[in-house]
């Protein structure tokens, strides 16, 4: 007889039922059963005595509950989070999620070279919730330490956004189809450290201003650009530009980092999760009336910096 059981972190995979030779009434019941990846089984006697029997369940529970609490105790636990890096003028962005995986390399430096799924069911966010550091969790679990190398993030075949000023085309309603090399998942490069009995929360950081664009065929195509970092990565940068009459965008850059935005409706931007280091912030008005200017200023770890002059004035072009 084969049974399937799950319990917590344990699986219980078959039941063996086993007649004692000699003694048709002494039934013993062997179930075998997987313990955080280890097999296991053991001898349980099927209701010879029920105090005895009644004592095995106790010893087989207790097993199971210390088991679990040693795993959790050892484990990292893992928190991944959305955000959205970038100001677009768009009322809605609705991104649907299908699953979440990671690359691992284990706490001894091996890698597990395979992706491993964790446990999220899938969602449909509107990302634009999600801006100026507003996040939205969407994963929590225990996990194996070590350390994470790659996330991939796998995509419905079509990003669906509200367009209520018409800005990018004649449709209020526009789906922007998934660019084909993203199909199998959209891979984002990683370095983040699983430390047990650490809470690591992890953000997922699209940028919009950098990911929807026109093809040769003159169709707007999705291409995502995704960063991960954790909560406790790099530093954030904000500002304000004035006029807004001027539609100004936001290119930043440092060394090989490279992020754009447009300024929000009041005229601010804001960045996160960025390397300490000397940033260059160069600014460029849609509104061709105005001239376009650069300015310079310094990221920290874990604070934010207003970028000076505040607001950044737009001069008119002569």
């Amino acid at each position: 007889m084969t049974r399937q059981l799950t319990y917590s972190s344990c699986s219980i995979t078959q039941f063996h039922i086993i007649t004692h030779p000699g003694c048709n009434i002494f039934n013993i019941l062997t179930p075998t059963f997987v313990l955080n990846g280890y097999l296991c089984s053991m001898i349980i006697p099927r209701m010879i005595n029920k105090a005895v029997s009644i004592a095995f369940a106790g010893c087989l529970l207790l097993l199971i509950s210390c088991t679990e609490d040693s795993f959790v105790e050892n484990s990292a636990r893992l928190r991944i989070s959305l955000t959205e890096s970038s100001s677009i003028p768009l009322s809605e962005a609705n991104l649907q999620i299908t699953s979440i995986e990671v690359m691992l390399t284990d706490s001894t430096g091996q890698s597990q070279d395979e992706w491993i799924p964790l446990e999220y069911a899938g969602g449909t966010y509107n990302l634009l919730k999600y801006l100026k550091g507003e996040t939205k969790q969407i994963a929590d679990q225990y996990f194996s330490a070590g350390t994470i190398t790659q996330i991939r993030i796998k995509l419905a075949s079509t990003l669906h956004i509200v367009d209520k000023y018409s800005l990018l085309s004649d449709q209020q309603q526009l789906p922007v189809d998934l660019a084909t090399e993203y199909q199998d998942g959209v891979v984002v490069a990683a370095d983040i450290l699983l430390t047990p009995n650490v809470i690591t929360d992890i953000l997922l950081d699209f940028n919009l201003a950098q990911s929807i664009y026109k093809n040769n065929a003159d169709d707007f195509v999705f291409v995502p650009y995704v960063r991960a970092y954790t909560q406790l990565d790099g530093g954030m940068l904000k500002g304000t530009i004035s006029p807004v009459e001027a539609v100004p965008m936001v290119q930043i850059g440092y060394l090989t980092d490279t992020l754009s935005t447009f300024a929000a409706s009041d005229g601010s931007f804001y960045f996160q999760g960025l390397r300490a280091g000397l940033w260059e912030i160069h600014v460029i008005p849609l509104n061709t009336l105005y001239a376009d200017t650069t300015v310079m200023d310094t990221v920290f770890n874990q604070l934010t910096t207003t970028v000076s002059p505040n607001p950044i004035v737009l001069k008119k072009i002569e």
